[in-house]
């Protein structure tokens, strides 16, 4: 996604664009996938998915924020999508209805950190901003609000594990770090201070076992976390082997 609004798609093998959309009238700063159907949301306060297998620019528009949209999650079946903006709220859609069925207004800040929860498909997660600093839990079955967290820092990402009942939270101001949880308890398990500077990237490796996070403090920093499924050897994954900093 671009400052100028338009969105770009890229073959990462022959390293060539394939696709250019240009539905956005200010930046784009926030891209979610679901199989064919990239979801973007913008500055101008839309959403919109659009269908990558045409070329042609054919998509949905969302458009109930008030402020720039800062966080987009499909859930695991692709039949609701989690927005969070700078208007401190979420919208939950339904693809099938292209209508929102909740609106959540308990956070104080911007909502960038949303996660569904792999073991309860109905279970959402949102992360506040500086002036929020909680981690709510949501029951999409009924939209209520069943638990939360005050870390005492802006949640910049939330993660949760395929393999284990945890979740992984990156923090900003006032503490830079990622914390360990688990579920349902809400017990710290882990609290990860390397970086120096606030956590703005984080993401989970593919097989679930390993997490790589990046701050302004200039690192990039790979963490071995969570077990492989009924393997509790941790093992490390190569290239990178040598860079991990294990937990456990």
């Amino acid at each position: 996604g671009l400052s100028n609004g338009v969105v770009e798609i890229w073959d990462i093998e022959k390293g060539s664009k394939i696709r250019k959309y240009k539905n956005h009238k200010l930046r784009v700063g926030s891209l979610c996938w679901y199989y064919n159907i990239l979801t973007t949301g913008s500055r101008d306060n839309t959403i919109i998915n659009c269908d990558i297998r045409t070329k042609d620019s054919n998509y949905i528009k969302y458009e109930k924020h008030t402020s720039e949209v800062c966080g987009l999650q499909w859930n695991y079946n692709g039949k609701l999508l989690a927005s969070g903006s700078n208007d401190n709220s979420i919208y939950i859609w339904d693809n099938n209805k292209n209508d929102f069925i909740f609106h959540f207004t308990k956070h104080k800040a911007a909502v960038k950190a949303i996660s569904w929860c792999p073991h309860g498909h109905n279970l959402l997660t949102t992360g506040g901003g500086s002036a929020d600093k909680k981690i709510y839990f949501w029951d999409i079955n009924n939209g209520e609000c069943i638990n939360s967290i005050n870390t005492k820092s802006q949640v910049s990402n939330i993660l949760w594990s395929k393999n284990t009942k945890e979740l992984i939270s990156t923090h900003s101001y006032t503490h830079s770090q990622i914390i360990i949880w688990n579920y349902p308890d809400l017990n710290k398990i882990s609290a990860l201070t390397d970086h120096k500077l606030r956590v703005l990237y984080a993401a989970l490796s593919p097989d679930g076992t390993s997490l790589v996070s990046g701050s302004p403090d200039e690192t990039i920093r790979l963490w071995n976390v969570f077990p492989k499924i009924n393997d509790h050897n941790l093992p490390l994954l190569f290239p990178f082997e040598n860079y991990y900093e294990t937990i456990r």
